[in-house]
């Protein structure tokens, strides 16, 4: 009798181990974002969004560049007006809504002028009131970091 009550507890110790472990993990691979994000609000173009605490962020004539140390490539935020009152999409590109908004997820191929070869840029356009928001990478190391920065973007009027 002592002994199942003890290969009981062993059981139970052993699931409570590894499902602390579970978690554990699983709050290691994630704060990486949630835990060290910083906000950033842009008054000008009435947009807010969060982003890696890793990154350095620069704004210049209203272009938002975020930079990581010691890594060639950047994400960018760009907001442009237009006289279309929505996105036009192209072939290979998505629809998708993020916090209320209309947005399009495209890659597209540009030529480099320091590289022979065109290098690989994907982002996320929103539209509102006539204004076209841009968010971009040049690099896939940031393409993880591009996705939760615009699952992070608001409109704030």
């Amino acid at each position: 009798m002592k002994n199942k009550k003890q290969q009981k507890n062993k059981r139970i110790f052993l699931i409570l181990f590894l499902l602390t472990i579970v978690i554990v993990g699983f709050l290691y691979i994630f704060k990486g974002f949630y835990m060290s994000a910083k906000i950033y609000h842009s008054k000008l173009f009435k947009y807010t969004i969060n982003y890696p605490a890793k990154f350095e962020l620069e704004e210049r004539f209203g272009t938002v560049t975020l930079k990581e140390k010691n890594i060639d490539g950047y994400i960018m935020i760009i907001m442009n007006g237009t006289n279309n009152n929505s996105l036009t999409y192209e072939e290979g590109e998505q629809k998708v809504i993020i916090n209320d908004l209309e947005a399009k997820k495209y890659r597209a191929k540009y030529a480099d002028y320091q590289n022979s070869s065109p290098v690989e840029h994907r982002g996320y356009q929103f539209f509102k009131d006539y204004g076209i928001y841009s968010l971009y990478t040049n690099t896939s190391v940031f393409y993880d970091d591009l996705d939760q920065i615009a699952k992070s973007f608001r409109y704030e009027p």
